[in-house]
């Protein structure tokens, strides 16, 4: 009697004569199985090429670039200080800060009173 009880009696010589029919599928590779009383072998997947997957991997990752993800539209400018001015007050006039989460994210004073900035917002007012 096998030890996994009458159902199981008889089989590990029945997978034994099985698995020279498993050899015709394709993408199966034999392991043997020691932790069970009388060693046999199985059958399991072959793990799939990885080349086409990679290759998308790094077209998407050459086509991103170094966007930040996170949802935000994003416009530099540089513009006289003045100008500077009129085109955040446009921004916050068009896209509402408490609507769109419109923000100054960085700025800096370059020569000649120019300033260049970054604004950023989200894309709709959820």
């Amino acid at each position: 009697m096998s030890p996994f009880g009458p159902r199981f009696a008889g089989k590990s010589a029945r997978t034994q004569k099985d698995s020279s029919s498993l050899a015709a599928i394709p993408n199966l590779l034999p392991v043997r199985v020691k932790d069970f009383p009388g060693e046999f072998q199985v059958r399991v997947p072959a793990r799939p090429p990885l080349d086409s997957l990679k290759r998308s991997l790094e077209r998407r990752r050459a086509d991103t670039g170094r966007k930040v993800r996170d949802g935000f539209i994003r416009e530099t400018f540089m513009l006289p200080r003045n100008a500077a001015r009129e085109k955040a007050r446009e921004w916050f006039d068009r896209w509402p800060k408490q609507a769109y989460w419109t923000e100054i994210e960085s700025w800096c004073e370059r020569p000649d009173d120019v300033i260049e900035f970054t604004i950023r917002r989200l894309p709709t007012a959820d």
